[in-house]
């Protein structure tokens, strides 16, 4: 059986860092590319948190540069953290984090407690 890679975000941010050194950017392109990769909903949201404040890169971008990277067929991702970066995507809130709360919490039933009162309107919308 072919083993399952999990990727941390140090790894994946490096495709996006222009300082990284363009040999390592080739082998993760080849671990992300070409074999089983899992990557947890924690590296997605501190990969979508590098891009916004490392690399200065808008909402829109950062969520198309995830799902061009995590929407392969190769890739394991958590379904939690497919459907957070669907409402964040689609939501007016700031942080991937910040959907991912909302989204555990309405599969688990919770009731939301938050004094983000965007993040509790979306709650309420979801």
């Amino acid at each position: 059986m072919e083993e399952i890679k999990a990727l941390d975000t140090s790894v994946i941010f490096r495709l996006f860092d222009e300082r990284a050194p363009e040999d390592l950017k080739e082998e993760i392109r080849r671990i992300l590319f070409n074999e089983r990769v899992f990557i947890p909903c924690e590296v997605v949201v501190e990969l979508s948190y590098l891009l916004k404040t490392r690399l200065r890169k808008t909402k829109p971008e950062v969520a198309n540069i995830v799902s061009w990277l995590f929407l392969r067929e190769n890739v394991e991702l958590e379904p939690d953290c497919l459907s957070a970066l669907s409402l964040w995507e689609n939501s007016t809130l700031d942080k991937l984090a910040d959907a991912l709360i909302v989204v555990k919490a309405k599969k688990k039933g919770c009731a939301l407690v938050t004094l983000d009162e965007e993040m509790f309107k979306v709650y309420s919308e979801f």
